[in-house]
């Protein structure tokens, strides 16, 4: 059931990309764009201290003329994110995300980041098990047995 299953089971490798607070903003969006990711994780060595978005990079530079070869991340993350523990269930990490406004599941234990998942991930999950949930009921009420599970 997908209501239990954890938001660590939607993590895929490759998508956890950090970078130290002194790099600029200009090669975090280079390094964005050649990994084809949304967010990099700011990491003040071992613990994770910000995240940066590409709307952060839009909203917080670009918006605003500031030079990206000369801004610091440390300058435009959004320090000290929110981080799902890896057992949440896929459906709480939505409720999580979607009531924030976050567009970015970061999943962790206290300053430690095992990975990334979008919002778009989380909601392919969850459509894929309604679907399947309907198509379960479809079956009952067109009369077809179901197993029956004790």
């Amino acid at each position: 059931m997908i209501h239990e299953r954890p938001i660590r089971d939607l993590i895929k490798a490759g998508t956890l990309v950090s970078l130290p607070p002194d790099v600029t903003v200009g090669d975090a969006a280079r390094k964005m764009l050649d990994q084809r990711i949304g967010l990099v994780v700011v990491m003040d060595g071992d613990a994770v201290v910000g995240i940066v978005t590409e709307r952060d990079i839009n909203f917080r530079v670009v918006a605003r003329s500031r030079d990206a070869e000369k801004t610091r991340l440390a300058e435009i993350m959004s320090r000290d994110p929110v981080l799902l523990p890896p057992d949440t269930t896929v459906t709480e990490a939505l409720k999580q995300v979607v009531s924030r406004f976050f567009r970015y599941a970061v999943v962790g234990t206290g300053h430690q980041v095992m990975g990334v998942v979008p919002v778009s991930l989380i909601f392919a999950e969850i459509t894929k098990a309604l679907g399947s949930d309907i198509g379960d009921i479809d079956r009952f009420i067109q009369g077809e047995v179901l197993e029956v599970q004790d």
